[in-house]
């Protein structure tokens, strides 16, 4: 899968800030996609977000989350990038660990399934090793977006 056209440099986040609610969070990551025009209502997209989390977290091991949903105000696939420092954000209450890099996506109600390649190619990045790590070590929006375009998934 190609990132290049899913993932522009605006949509990668660096430094979310620790002291805000999971909402505010989620809010942060959306705002990238509503002013693209991939979201029309960023509140109702949140609420369908947060449905989601409430069936099964997305938070996985090591520090990755993948908070998503479908919903009738997403006009096309999306996704935004967002880099929490050290310690963490504590997205899921119930996890051990607190979330260090979030992949937020929207997917369109017409095309429930649309995210699922690009969930696939992602899962491959932080499971390949020592991908997660580097990515973890970043320094800047552009280092992680590069690393994130540069994987081919091979």
């Amino acid at each position: 899968m190609d990132l290049k056209v899913l993932l522009p440099k605006e949509h990668v986040l660096f430094g979310l800030p620790l002291n805000i609610s999971r909402r505010e969070l989620l809010r942060m990551l959306s705002e990238p996609l509503a002013k693209d025009g991939a979201i029309d209502d960023i509140e109702v997209f949140l609420d369908a977000v947060e449905r989601r989390e409430a069936e099964m977290s997305t938070q996985m091991n090591g520090g990755t989350v993948f908070p998503h949903a479908s919903s009738a105000t997403v006009q096309c696939l999306a996704i935004t990038v967002g880099m929490a420092p050290e310690p963490g954000f504590p997205f899921d209450p119930d996890a051990d660990e607190k979330g260090r890099v979030f992949f937020l996506i929207a997917i369109p109600a017409a095309a429930p399934a649309a995210h699922l390649p690009l969930l696939t190619h992602l899962a491959g990045f932080i499971t390949a090793k020592g991908k997660l790590e580097k990515l973890l070590q970043a320094d800047s929006a552009a280092a992680v977006h590069k690393m994130l375009l540069a994987w081919t998934g091979k």
